[in-house]
């Protein structure tokens, strides 16, 4: 490779949204398009219809290409061609997979291809669909086949690593690094005057997609039952997805649409969350979690489901994991946090440790800088 080429990266996700994953990768990209490193993305799916156009057209803006395959469970032989021949045609030194099992399929063709640095990236720590004995027979072989197709495994949760590779000790563990700068920045806080709320309004909040695992509804459940007993509560819900309007409508449901505040996808998260007074996430599982991350960057309590991966919390002392098959708890920790005067960490305090535990942006892409430049050497 001549020295002032750049190290090519192609980007393996089934659609491109505003999640986890999309972020990380956007924060990442941010610092590593400085250092003669380029990001370009390949996807597939059934829903490339719902790919989010900012996500497209910022990384377009940054010089990222974007490659559309055939849906790989409909038309398997035309997505494996489509997949070899970008390969060919582009030249690719890396492939980086953040398609959790599937890595299983995608790699071995990359191996095939002949791109020299392939890598496995898991996301997730729980199987979405039922595990029956063909499904535990298809996890075990994608596990065997990225075993030997990957040069590189990575994970965000050593529970990520160790639903995805069987094993949480082989693979590194890569921190979902936030851009820190944007919470040192934060002062000014407007949202209750954005939303036409009392100064004296409680806001509770969340950040995440509208899907299934996210668990809208007893998000929803818990804020009504809560409401009941406080009238000067509010629920920002931040996002977008296809469980949106279903959301809305069970909202109305429960009587509390004018107490649901939907604002959609928002780029100034940092100027939302310090706005909050309590930041509620209780999905069914995670890879990780980067909501909370952001929530604790922000200094604001959290509660969040005991099925997230531990290395969410950054000590702070300001998150507290519940089981979710007890609701009630949930209602009456947030009573008892939202009537207790709170004095949050200082920045200075949360920027430290955010920093110690790699969780800033510099610091996981100094990291993927040097896997992709070692790796090219």
């Amino acid at each position: 490779m001549e020295h002032n080429q750049p190290i090519k990266v192609l980007h393996i996700l089934k659609n491109i949204q505003r999640g986890g994953v999309e972020q990380f990768l956007l924060n990442q990209y941010r610092i590593l398009k400085t250092k003669n490193i380029r990001f370009d993305f390949c996807l597939y799916g059934p829903d490339t219809s719902k790919d989010d156009a900012y996500m497209i057209q910022t990384f377009q803006s940054m010089g990222s290409r974007f490659f559309y395959l055939p849906y790989p469970n409909k038309h398997f032989l035309k997505f494996r061609n489509a997949f070899k021949l970008t390969l060919k045609e582009q030249n690719y030194q890396i492939v980086h997979c953040h398609q959790n099992l599937f890595s299983g399929v995608i790699l071995p063709i990359a191996k095939a291809a002949q791109v020299p640095v392939r890598i496995a990236h898991a996301h997730t720590s729980k199987e979405r669909k039922n595990l029956s004995v063909p499904r535990k027979a298809y996890t075990h072989l994608m596990r065997r086949q990225i075993k030997r197709a990957s040069t590189h495994v990575l994970g965000a949760s050593y529970a990520a690593n160790k639903f995805v590779f069987g094993t949480k000790e082989e693979a590194e563990f890569l921190p979902n690094g936030i851009e820190l700068e944007s919470f040192l920045k934060v002062s000014e806080q407007s949202l209750r005057k954005e939303l036409g709320l009392s100064s004296d309004s409680l806001l509770i909040g969340h950040v995440g997609s509208f899907k299934q695992i996210k668990n809208h509804p007893f998000l929803l459940e818990v804020f009504h039952e809560y409401s009941l007993q406080n009238q000067n509560a509010h629920l920002i819900l931040i996002g977008d997805g296809e469980e949106l309007q279903k959301m809305k409508e069970y909202a109305e449901t429960l009587g509390i649409n004018r107490k649901v505040h939907f604002l959609g996808n928002r780029e100034e998260i940092a100027e939302l969350l310090i706005d909050l007074d309590l930041f509620l996430f209780p999905s069914l599982f995670e890879g990780l979690g980067i909501s909370l991350i952001e929530a604790q960057a922000a200094g604001i309590r959290s509660l969040a489901s005991n099925t997230i991966p531990s290395e969410v919390d950054l000590g702070l002392g300001i998150l507290r994991f519940l089981d979710l098959n007890q609701p009630e708890d949930w209602v009456e920790t947030m009573k008892q946090l939202l009537s207790e005067e709170y004095t949050k960490p200082s920045i200075e305090e949360r920027c430290k440790i955010i920093q110690m535990k790699g969780f800033n942006s510099e610091t996981s892409a100094e990291r993927l800088q040097k896997i992709y430049e070692e790796a090219i050497r």
